[in-house]
């Protein structure tokens, strides 16, 4: 008969939960268009020296960020942005926090949208909801590949643009169709349940049979697609059009889980298949947010991305 001791010392060992920098970034809108960014550090989380300070950035959803603050934030976890952005129907505006310390390293916080508040029961709630649909896609049935964002605002295309209505025409390599220049942003890593496919045969003239193969995906909505992005599969360099996008799950407003996502396979001669996965920015550049848009970063403090 063992003692509790040796009860104890046989139960299996259990990895200890990662502590975030941030405890939870909220953005608020006025009435007057005033974004108020609030946002609260972790108290367990360990910085290797005191803060100094923080940064307030923003971007475009999968797009490059840009710090709208010229001097460091002290003695508050508040910022008042009173600029202006264009949108159109999709409000996709999202900012993030950089906690600065004493020896110069940057922590980064997870962006947060600008669709309104969550109380804490819902925001638990919409993170046990990613958390399973993070695990079923990593773990089971998600099939893995790169989402390229269609840019929607920058600088205008000036090799391919129609003199007087300014659209894009023919085949360009500078916007790829899509009228501003670079055409899509880097790609971000971007899991599919790619759930099932559905093929028509059709005669048109004059391209004789035509077989539209259209296939229907599950994802979480991180970050938020739309029409005309592309899919990259991860091994097979298979380019898909995003042609609909529908929210399966949202809480207070706030989309979670996508479903159907309606992908349309692109032929192997279509020019999508010349985007690059990343680009250069050539700086400076009048379309730019900034002067020094830093790209990248938006899986960075998704914790259920991260573990699974």
């Amino acid at each position: 008969m063992s003692d509790g001791y040796d009860r104890v010392r046989e139960m299996p060992q259990v990895k200890p939960a990662r502590i975030f920098t941030f405890t939870d970034v909220q953005v608020y809108i006025t009435p007057e268009n005033e974004k108020i960014i609030q946002w609260w550090l972790n108290p367990y989380f360990k910085f290797e020296s005191s803060v100094v300070g923080f940064h307030v950035e923003y971007a475009r959803s999968g797009g490059e960020w840009c710090r709208i603050t010229d001097t460091m934030i002290t003695n508050v976890c508040l910022y008042l942005d009173e600029d202006s952005y264009r949108c159109g129907m999709d409000n996709d505006v999202w900012y993030r926090i950089i906690a600065v310390d004493a020896n110069g390293v940057e922590y980064v916080s997870r962006p947060a949208h600008t669709l309104g508040e969550m109380n804490r029961h819902d925001w638990l709630v919409a993170r046990d909801i990613l958390r399973k649909e993070y695990l079923r896609l990593h773990r089971y049935v998600g099939t893995f590949g790169y989402l390229l964002k269609k840019r929607e605002h920058g600088t205008k295309c000036s090799e391919c643009a129609d003199y007087d209505m300014e659209e894009p025409i023919g085949l360009c390599t500078n916007c790829f169709g899509t009228g501003f220049k670079y055409g899509y942003y880097n790609a971000i890593g971007f899991f599919l349940d790619l759930s099932g496919v559905s093929s028509s045969r059709d005669v048109k003239e004059p391209f004789g049979i035509e077989d539209t193969r259209i296939r229907n995906a599950r994802a979480v909505a991180f970050p938020w697609v739309g029409t005309y992005d592309i899919w990259v599969h991860g091994s097979a360099n298979r380019r898909y059009v995003l042609r609909k996008v529908v929210t399966a799950t949202e809480i207070r407003s706030v989309p979670l889980v996508y479903f159907p996502i309606e992908l349309r396979l692109l032929e192997a001669s279509n020019i999508a298949y010349q985007i690059p996965m990343t680009q250069e920015l050539e700086l400076p550049d009048a379309g730019m947010p900034c002067a020094n848009p830093q790209q990248g970063g938006w899986r960075r403090g998704i914790d259920f991305d991260e573990v699974f």
